[in-house]
C-alpha cells in the first residue's frame, strides 16, 4: 500500500478513491495474502491504512488514534472475524514511524528516498548484478563513474537549499575525495577541489595587481573590510559552506593536489586582498629579531 501510495498523487474525490482501493484490493488478494480472508477484507484494511496515516500524520489533527482505538474500528472485518494484534500492531507501527508521503510533499530525506526510487525505476534494465568479495574492480569503476558522480553532487549542492540534500552532497564531496587519494588520482582531487572553489563564490574573476582602497569600518574593536566580495561572501551561506568543506578537505591532503593548487592560492589571494582572513594567518614571526 506504501508502494502504491506514494507513486502517485491521491485524487480528493471520495468515489475516486474508493476505486483505486477496490483496484488494490482485488490485485492484492490475487496473491493470496495469509492474514486476509476476502477481498472486502483488504479493501477496508487498505482504506483504514489511508485513514491512520493521516490521523497520525496531519497537524491538524490534535487527538492521535491510539493502537487499541485502530484496533477496535477493524473487529470483525476479517470476514467476520479479527485480524491477529501483531499483523495490526505492525501496520500501526509502520505508519507511526514512517509517514506515507505523496510525491508532491517530498522533502528532506524522504524525497531524496524518493527520487532514487524513481531513478531506479526510469532506468534501462540491467544485467545481473554480481557481488564480489574483492576490491579488485573498485578502482575502475571509480575511474568510469567518478566525473558524473561530482558533476551531479556539485549540481545538487549549488541548485537546492534542503538540508538533507546539502548534507548529502557535502558527504559526496568527502567521499570522493577520500578515494581519490586512496586510489592516487590527483585528477579526480582536483576536480573535487574546483567544483568547489567554483561553488564559494570567492575565486577572482580577475587577478589584481594592486589592493584597492576599500573602505573601512570598526565593529567591536575590530576592523573590518567593506567591498563588494566581502559583503557578497558574507551574506552567501551556501558559498560560506563550500569554502569550510574546501579547506577542510584540502587539509592534510596536500600531496593529492595537483591543478588544483591554482585555485587555492587564488582564492587565498582575493581573501588577502579583501581582508577577509583572520588576523593570525596575517602575523608572522620576527625570527631575526629573536
Amino acid at each position: 500500500m506504501r508502494e502504491l501510495l506514494e507513486s502517485f498523487r491521491l485524487p480528493g474525490e471520495s468515489q475516486q478513491i474508493a476505486r483505486i482501493t477496490e483496484t488494490f484490493a482485488s490485485e492484492y488478494f490475487a496473491a493470496g495474502p495469509v492474514e486476509i480472508k476476502s477481498e472486502d477484507a483488504v479493501y477496508v484494511l487498505a482504506y483504514s491504512v489511508i485513514m491512520l496515516n493521516t490521523d497520525l500524520h496531519n497537524p491538524q489533527v490534535r487527538k492521535r488514534m491510539s493502537f487499541e482505538e485502530y484496533q477496535k474500528n477493524l473487529r470483525g472485518v476479517n470476514d467476520g472475524s479479527d485480524f491477529s494484534p501483531e499483523f495490526l500492531q505492525e501496520i500501526y507501527d509502520s505508519i507511526r514511524k514512517r509517514e506515507i508521503v505523496m510525491p508532491e510533499e517530498h522533502t528532506g530525506s524522504l524525497g531524496f528516498e524518493y527520487a532514487w526510487k524513481e531513478l531506479l525505476t526510469r532506468s534501462r534494465q540491467a544485467g545481473p548484478l554480481v557481488t564480489c568479495n574483492t576490491p579488485l574492480f573498485d578502482v575502475d569503476m571509480f575511474k568510469s563513474v567518478w566525473k558524473p558522480v561530482i558533476s551531479a553532487v556539485a549540481y545538487a549542492f549549488i541548485s537546492f537549499d534542503d538540508d538533507y540534500i546539502i548534507q548529502r552532497a557535502i558527504a559526496g564531496f568527502r567521499q570522493c575525495a577520500t578515494l581519490a587519494k586512496h586510489f592516487r588520482l590527483p585528477d579526480v582531487f582536483d576536480f573535487v577541489v574546483v567544483s568547489l572553489s567554483q561553488a564559494t563564490s570567492i575565486l577572482p574573476e580577475t587577478l589584481q595587481t594592486s589592493v584597492p582602497n576599500y573602505p573601512i569600518v570598526e565593529v567591536e574593536g575590530q576592523k573590518i573590510t567593506v567591498s563588494n566580495l566581502s559583503v557578497k561572501f558574507g551574506i552567501n551561506f551556501k558559498g560560506q559552506l563550500a569554502a569550510v568543506v574546501l579547506f577542510n578537505i584540502v587539509n592534510g591532503n596536500g600531496n593529492a593536489l595537483r591543478e588544483g593548487w591554482t585555485q587555492i592560492f587564488e582564492m587565498f589571494q582575493n581573501l588577502f586582498v579583501h581582508s577577509l582572513l583572520p588576523a593570525r594567518m596575517l602575523q608572522m614571526e620576527d625570527f631575526l629579531g629573536g
